[in-house]
């Protein structure tokens, strides 16, 4: 499950920010 936020994609319960156009994640795995 895929969840979209502004700036944010959740993939698989775990959070991923788009920072300067990278996946920084945040939380989960």
């Amino acid at each position: 499950m895929v969840k979209k936020e502004p700036g944010v994609v959740w993939l698989d319960e775990t959070r991923f920010n788009f920072e300067n156009g990278k996946l920084t994640s945040v939380g989960g795995i």
